[in-house]
């Protein structure tokens, strides 16, 4: 993480603590703004820990890793998955104080996970990488390529929709909260757009409330994962047998 997304970190930091006070406080209201502020408060921590979790996938797949250097890797991977954890405990607690049911903040499948790339022999996709973090850019597409895939890479909405008109990707990876356009609004856009395939669409995002899913599919993504993004889940369902059949009915179409 670069200096000014350290700055601009510890200021949304800030600005949190100084809304945490006044839901102590017992404000008028506090219930909903608990709700808000608490996924806010997920979304800033996930975002940072996205890339660290990724950047540990990458350090245990290093050719001659070291005894030293795994242990290290699986030390930095437990406590980051423990870290998500507890953020997916806090959104559950608030639910549960607000009595809601189906508490659990695991996003479901929207596809059946199949046999590995490297074990079905399927076809490398081309990806479309839409991520403005660039530390979760870089860990996500280092990733990705050395699945066999070949990705390209945009650090805004506008952007990525550009690139997404002017060539024909099989997937698109995209991050909800962009600059310049979110990527509600790019999925939308998207798919308005005639006589070309669509690529099979899955969002990553710190947001993972129920509601932030449903917005995300009814926008027409075909998967929605929370930051930290689990990686195997990612690379099992990009190279599945349902995202090569919906890459097959697209260019039909």
């Amino acid at each position: 993480m670069s200096t000014d997304e350290c700055a601009a970190l510890r200021a949304k930091i800030a600005g949190l603590e100084q809304q945490l006070a006044l839901l102590q406080a017992g404000s008028p209201g506090a219930a909903p703004q608990q709700d808000a502020f608490l996924s806010l408060l997920t979304h800033e921590l996930r975002n940072p820990l996205a890339p660290i979790i990724m950047a540990s996938s990458m350090l245990a797949k290093l050719p001659g890793a070291t005894p030293e250097l795994l242990k290290l890797q699986a030390i930095i991977a437990r406590q980051a998955a423990h870290l998500s954890g507890v953020l997916d405990e806090l959104l559950d607690t608030a639910r549960l104080q607000r009595g809601d049911g189906g508490v659990s903040s695991a996003v479901p499948a929207t596809l059946p996970l199949c046999r590995p790339l490297a074990a079905s022999g399927a076809k490398a996709r081309r990806i479309l990488l839409i991520e403005d973090n660039r530390d979760a850019s870089d860990t996500l597409r280092m990733l990705l390529a050395a699945e066999g895939h070949h990705v390209t890479v945009a650090f805004d909405g506008i952007a990525g929709l550009g690139l997404a008109r002017a060539q024909s990707f099989d997937v698109l990876v995209c991050d909800i909260g962009l600059p310049g356009m979110d990527g509600l609004e790019l999925i939308g856009q998207l798919r308005r757009s005639l006589g070309m395939p669509i690529p099979f669409a899955i969002a990553i995002s710190g947001f993972g409330r129920t509601a932030d899913r449903e917005r995300a599919i009814g926008a027409g993504f075909g998967h929605y994962f929370v930051k930290p993004v689990d990686v195997a889940a990612l690379l099992a369902l990009v190279a599945s047998d349902a995202v090569t059949g919906f890459i097959a009915a697209s260019q039909r179409r």
